[in-house]
Parts: structure tokens; C-alpha cells; sequence
């Protein structure tokens, strides 16, 4: 499709059980400044679990029901092949002239068939490269990719800067407290290996983390994970804690815009990619995968607990180098670029300076 002005937006993502809610959670918040750019969006999605998690999210951030339209598939969730018949149906009947995909289970040939069946403005948010897309844009905000994976794509936006994040991650002010007072604990929509218990366990009976507190106690524990408890305000969440250790994904990010020093774990294969490049860059520590390793894991996080619960100039450190990585304003970049109004460039920002980088 040529580059021109576009208002009409369908995304494709999906939600459950099995995936949990960071595909709608991301593309929700690029979908927000979509809305505050006067364009219309709609969510295809592959059924009602999916509907149901994405209208949570919707209340989260603060997006009445009646703001985005729904399509539900009605079939299952992982196959791409079934659902393109209906999937152009609804592009055709919409008047959409963009798509916006964030799945794991599309492949080259979902993007082919796509470009086949009409002339619209295809975009994918990739972060496993596992094939080249033929779309005309392609985001890749993992904290070291690779442009050479991208020879099909019209363009590409990718690194940090352009973490598509909540709209309340923009632009925060880290702040780094003499001692700490809270920990946060974190594992996203699921915990299949307990990861929330045994680290609050852990923090509990260690004879350092538990003395080292505010006056002498152990510090507070801020627990979101199933449950547990989960919460609407995550950066404000976050700016209450001194520390943090979470599963890996788009939450580090979350939490190097909020400054958060943080020890970082994954439960599966994309958060271990995710988490071993935000740890290579220096960003968190990556603590393991627990699944090949539980109790290693945790005695990583402990030692990386107990160097920082005493050590305010680390911990300052540390806080500044996350806090450079993003500014929280990946999903205003995005958006943008989907509009074609002039591109992500043309208002000034250097969004390399964040660590990101645009390819034509």
C-alpha cells in the first residue's frame, strides 16, 4: 500500500490462559494513542476468552467499551490458516486499511496471503525473528536486534525506543531512596512454577534481606502475580518499591522506565530471549531460566538482593542506566508511524538516542 494518511485500524492479537495478556496489553497501548490520534480501531480476536481478557485490559487503561469494536473468530486459538477467510471478510467489510498483527503462531505464509488477498498496510510486532516477514512495517523493540532479518519488510522500527508501553509509563522520574522499604515481585499473568511464594519466602527468612529493612525490618513486599493481588496503577506500583525481581518481558521495560533495579527470571523460551538480551545490555540482571533450574535462579536473585539492599549508590547506578534504555513513548512512535502522517521522525525526536533505530 503507498504511504499516505491512514485513520481505520484492525488488530489481530489474542489472550488466554496459555499466551496470557502481554500481545493485547502491548498492542492496547499503541491502540490508546491510535484513538488519540483521531483514527478508528477495531480487535480481531479468536474467542471469547480472548474478548473477556482484552475488555479487562481495556477498563485498565481507562478505554470504554464502546471505543473499540470486537471481532470474534470464534475458533481456536494457533492457526492462522483457519481464520484468513474470516479475517479479510472483516478487513473488506470494515473499510480497515491497515492490519496490526501480534502473534506467535503466524508465519511467512499468513503475511503472503495477506499482501494477496488486498491492498492493505500490513504491520507485525516480532519479537522471536523467527522468518522474515513481507509486511510493511515490522517493530522489533527487543534490546538487541537484528536488521538484517528484515528484508522484506517496508521498514522497520526497532530497539528500546520504541517499547510500546503504557501511557503511564512516559516520561517518569526515577527516584532512589537511602534504604529500602519495598520489593516488588512480579511474574505477569501467570506463575506456573510458583516463582511469586518461594521469592517472598525467600526475601522472608534470609537473615540479611529480613534485617536490612526500613528501621531494622524486613522491607514490604509488593506481590503481583496470580493469586496474589494485580493492579491498574503498575507505575506507580513500581515507583513505591526500591527493588524488584520479575519474569521476563515487556514489564522490564516497564521497569526501567520506572528505575526499578531489578533481578529478572523467565518461565518460558521468549522470555528467556527477552530476558538474556536485557541482561546483556546491562539493563537487569538475568537471573536464569527456572525452568531448567529453579533453586539456581533463586540463589542468584538472593545474592543480587542482598548486594543492593545495602548499597544506595549501586542502586542509583543502576537506576540510571535503566531509566536511559526508554522513555515510556514506544507506543506514540508506533503509532504514529502506522498513520503515515509523516513518520516518527518528522516531529523532531531522535529516537535513536534511546537506543532505537528506523530502516527504510
Amino acid at each position: 500500500m503507498s504511504e499516505r494518511r491512514r485513520s481505520n485500524f484492525i488488530i489481530r492479537a489474542d489472550g488466554n490462559a496459555r499466551i496470557a495478556s502481554g500481545h493485547l496489553r502491548r498492542t492496547l497501548s499503541i491502540a490508546a494513542q491510535l484513538l488519540r490520534l483521531g483514527c478508528q480501531v477495531s480487535y480481531v480476536l479468536s474467542d471469547a476468552e480472548s474478548e473477556t481478557m482484552l475488555l479487562s485490559q481495556m477498563t485498565d487503561a481507562g478505554i470504554g467499551p464502546d471505543k473499540i469494536r470486537r471481532y470474534v473468530l470464534g475458533v481456536s486459538y494457533g492457526n492462522p490458516g483457519r481464520e484468513l477467510s474470516k479475517l479479510t471478510d472483516i478487513l473488506r467489510q470494515s473499510g480497515a486499511e491497515a492490519l496490526l498483527t501480534d502473534s506467535y503462531a503466524v508465519d511467512g505464509a499468513y503475511f503472503h496471503a495477506l499482501r494477496a488477498a488486498g491492498d492493505w498496510y500490513l504491520a507485525y510486532i516480532d519479537d522471536l525473528s523467527r522468518f522474515d516477514p513481507a509486511a510493511d512495517l515490522v517493530v522489533n523493540y527487543d534490546p538487541l536486534p537484528d536488521p538484517a532479518r528484515y528484508r522484506a519488510a517496508g521498514k522497520t522500527l526497532l530497539g528500546p525506543a520504541f517499547a510500546p508501553l503504557r501511557e503511564q509509563f512516559m516520561d517518569l522520574k526515577p527516584e532512589i531512596r537511602p534504604e529500602v522499604g519495598r520489593i516488588l515481585i512480579t511474574t505477569g499473568g501467570t506463575d506456573p512454577f510458583g516463582m511469586a511464594g518461594r521469592t517472598a519466602e525467600l526475601i522472608r527468612e534470609d537473615p540479611v534481606l529480613s534485617e536490612t529493612g526500613t528501621g531494622g525490618r524486613t522491607p514490604d513486599l509488593c506481590i503481583l502475580a496470580p493469586g496474589y493481588g494485580r493492579t491498574a496503577d503498575m507505575a506507580g506500583a513500581m515507583q513505591s518499591c526500591d527493588l524488584a525481581v520479575s519474569a521476563g518481558g515487556t514489564t522490564l521495560y516497564e521497569l526501567c522506565a520506572a528505575g526499578v533495579p531489578t533481578a529478572a527470571f523467565s518461565m518460558s523460551e521468549d522470555q528467556t530471549l527477552f530476558a538474556g538480551a536485557m541482561g546483556r545490555i546491562s539493563a537487569v540482571l538475568y537471573a536464569g531460566d527456572v525452568r531448567t533450574g529453579r533453586d539456581a535462579v533463586l540463589e542468584k536473585i538472593r545474592a543480587f538482593l542482598r548486594r543492593r539492599i545495602r548499597d544506595a549508590s549501586l542502586r542509583r547506578e543502576e537506576s540510571e542506566r535503566m531509566h536511559g534504555i526508554t522513555d515510556g513513548r514506544g507506543a506514540v512512535r508506533i503509532a504514529e508511524a502506522l498513520v503515515g502522517d509523516g513518520g516518527v521522525c518528522d516531529s523532531g525526536e531522535n529516537p535513536a538516542g534511546r537506543g532505537g533505530r528506523i530502516w527504510r
